[in-house]
């Protein structure tokens, strides 16, 4: 339901791109098996500040 009003406004093809990038990203970002990303944690939402999340 949360994604119905996209399929009124884009191709499927870039909304199965979107949806196959977010999965790549939600497996990313629930990992535990990479470390301390150094600067990058000033930037980005990282594994790291996401357990700190569900903790």
């Amino acid at each position: 339901i949360i994604y119905l009003p996209l399929a009124l406004f884009i191709p499927p093809s870039h909304f199965m791109v979107h949806n196959q990038l977010n999965l790549i990203y939600q497996l990313w970002i629930h990992t535990t098996v990479i470390g301390d990303l150094g600067p990058l944690e000033l930037i980005f939402n990282t594994p790291k500040h996401h357990r700190v999340h569900h903790g």
